[in-house]
């Protein structure tokens, strides 16, 4: 009796070896088809510019939306809005004019990422950087991209250097004022306004800061010791004791005002005889009253009574003088004026020393897609391989078999029978 010795490797080639071509179509056929599924379908081969980069911006404070110096908010995804897209083309129309914004966005071509790296240490601040992605096939020349996204990145640092934040407000309402006095405490509010957005820069950027040929110090210095002469207020001072006027047009606007401040003297002075006369009650009952409500309605009185004293002296003293901006007020105007201007360039300095962008990889942009070619080439490769080889065996093996059957038949064939003489 034959031993059966179990399956081979023989025998598991030899039925692929009978239908080879079979095998090597069916490899092919499936390498094909699955190369271009896996690029097309499952994992499409489209590239991608890629750039990093972080922002250095002025009192950003890491989160999602920052607040620039004059007030105007930005989230950080708008560095890749549709109207920044179309503004940075437009900032070179000849440079940028194969890219399509309008496609760009109708396909979402363009993304950015916000990437927060927190370090171990307890006071780390962590670190942010941005990831912008735009599909190649919008943009077909990689230094163009590269120019354009790199454009895009830099935004708001431009934003920052252009800012123009209006730092002349009271000033100006001082050029437009009806009278002295109230000319001289606008110049008063726009001095007190440029010490605290000094103070501000101070505690921002710190005391030994420099900007515009000195630190933030020595030009806090300079006009808190302007404003401690006070000559705004000598000036107010000298006006409401002589009753000076611009002109005699403001006189209506004074009688208006001294019926208005005589109607709260009157009242103010009502409500003080009462406190007065309350000591005690037709009963003989004492009634405490708080001293200091009587001190401070007592005050109120007096006040209104200078205000009516000042204003009845522009009223009747009619003692208008047109000289008096030019002989005093001008001087301290101009040097309110200067401290204005150096507040504005100090700042504006001070912003564009603590912004900036850094590009994270040397030549700004980087290629990455899908799966690559030769990637897809081998995984439908190998799979076609396997899938051939087993249909190969199959029909190898059948065909093998019904060979062997063939054979066995002609071998058990009985021999045909002749007639015996």
């Amino acid at each position: 009796m034959e031993e059966n010795n179990g399956t081979t490797l023989g025998d598991i080639l030899k039925p692929i070896l009978k239908v080879k071509w079979l095998v090597l179509i069916i490899t092919a056929v499936i390498t094909l088809v699955g190369t271009l599924i896996i690029n097309f379908a499952y994992n499409p081969t489209d590239t991608y510019y890629s750039m990093d980069f972080s922002l250095l911006l002025p009192e950003d404070d890491g989160n999602v939306i920052y607040t620039y110096p004059d007030g105007k908010k930005m989230h950080f995804a708008d560095i890749v809005a549709a109207d920044a897209l179309a503004e940075v083309k437009q900032s070179d129309p000849d440079k940028f004019k194969d890219i399509d914004v309008s496609k760009i966005i109708d396909k979402s071509a363009i993304g950015i990422a916000r990437n927060v790296t927190v370090r171990n240490s307890e006071n780390a601040v962590p670190e942010v950087t941005y990831t912008i992605t735009l599909k190649s096939q919008f943009v077909k020349d990689y230094n163009i991209a590269r120019q354009y996204l790199t454009e895009l990145a830099s935004r708001p640092i431009k934003y920052l250097s252009s800012l123009e934040t209006n730092h002349f407000v009271y000033y100006d309402l001082s050029e437009k004022a009806d009278d002295y006095e109230s000319e001289l405490e606008l110049l008063e509010s726009q001095l007190d306004y440029v010490i605290s957005e000094f103070e501000k820069l101070s505690e921002t950027y710190g005391e030994n800061f420099k900007a515009d040929g000195k630190s933030i110090t020595a030009h806090l210095n300079e006009i808190i010791a302007y404003k401690d002469k006070d000559r705004l207020g000598s000036l107010a001072i000298k006006v409401r004791e002589e009753g000076i006027l611009k002109n005699e047009s403001v006189i209506s606007e004074y009688e208006m005002k001294l019926k208005d401040l005589t109607k709260q003297r009157d009242l103010a002075q009502a409500t003080l005889d009462n406190l007065l006369s309350t000591g005690s009650s037709s009963q003989g009952n004492v009634i405490y009253v708080d001293a200091t409500v009587i001190k401070q309605q007592s005050d109120l009185v007096e006040s209104l009574n200078q205000q009516i004293e000042t204003v009845n002296k522009y009223i009747t003293g009619k003692n208008v003088d047109s000289t008096f901006e030019t002989r005093y007020i001008k001087t301290e105007r101009d040097i309110i004026k200067a401290y204005t201007e150096t507040l504005k360039s100090v700042a504006s300095e001070a912003y564009v020393k603590s912004s900036a962008v850094t590009f994270l990889s040397v030549n700004a942009v980087v290629r990455e897609g899908g799966i690559s070619l030769v990637i897809s080439i081998l995984i439908s490769l190998f799979v076609g391989v396997v899938i051939s080889l087993i249909a190969g065996y199959v029909t190898g093996k059948v065909i093998l078999n019904k060979k062997e059957q063939s054979i066995a038949d002609v071998v058990t064939e009985p021999a045909p029978q002749t007639d015996k003489e």
